[in-house]
Formats: structure tokens, C-alpha cells, sequence
């Protein structure tokens, strides 16, 4: 067994231990696909994709530099064989959308630094 093949087996087996922790999510693309120069319209097409998520470590809400408080930020972890490497700028989980600043990738696990 390859070691891509070990670390994505024990990705699969903590996501199935950790049960009711793991909840669905969608991501959301926007790809621009036509422009109108008459117009100035542009079309916006939108894909989504349900995957399994874990929402871990909400941070506390940090000052930002105008004196107020900025959204605290929530990491997503995703299976990396499920989200592939499109750029995805939203995920919606339970209802709450949450705006994806950050995509880091690594063997097996991909972590999604969420805001919302």
C-alpha cells in the first residue's frame, strides 16, 4: 500500500469514527463564462458540490484595524479526493454561509479557513 494510499484510508477512518462531528456541506464556484459589451452584463454560472466536512476551531474575534471586530474564522476540513483543486469561494453548513479565504491542500486532507 503507497503512502497516499495509507493517509487517505486513515483520513476515510477518522471521518467515519467521528460520526455525528462529520455534517454536509456545499461548496459553491462561481465561474464567469460570457460578458455582454453592449450590455455590461455578466453571465455567472454557479456549480456546487455536497461534501463531507468537519467545522473545527472557531477563533475569538480579533480587532481589526479601523477599531472594530471582524467574523471569527472557522477551519473546514474536507477529504482531499472530494474536493479536488478547483477554487471554491463559498461553503454553506446547517444553513450558514460561510466565505472561504483560504484553501491549504495536503495528502488526504484539505483545510478550508472559513469565514461567516
Amino acid at each position: 500500500m503507497s503512502l497516499v494510499s495509507t493517509i487517505e484510508a486513515a483520513v476515510e477512518k477518522a471521518f467515519t469514527s467521528l460520526g455525528d462531528l462529520v455534517k454536509k456541506g456545499t461548496l459553491e464556484k462561481e465561474e464567469y463564462s460570457s460578458f455582454d459589451f453592449l450590455t455590461g452584463q455578466t453571465t455567472v454560472d454557479t456549480s456546487t458540490k455536497v461534501v463531507d466536512i468537519i467545522l473545527t476551531e472557531v477563533t475569538s474575534k480579533e480587532k481589526d484595524g479601523m477599531d472594530s471586530y471582524s467574523a471569527p474564522q472557522s477551519q473546514v476540513l474536507v477529504k482531499t479526493k472530494d474536493i479536488g483543486f478547483s477554487r471554491y469561494t463559498r461553503i454553506t453548513i446547517q444553513g450558514i454561509e460561510y466565505r472561504i479565504e483560504e484553501i491549504k491542500q495536503y495528502e488526504g486532507i484539505t483545510v478550508l479557513l472559513v469565514r461567516g
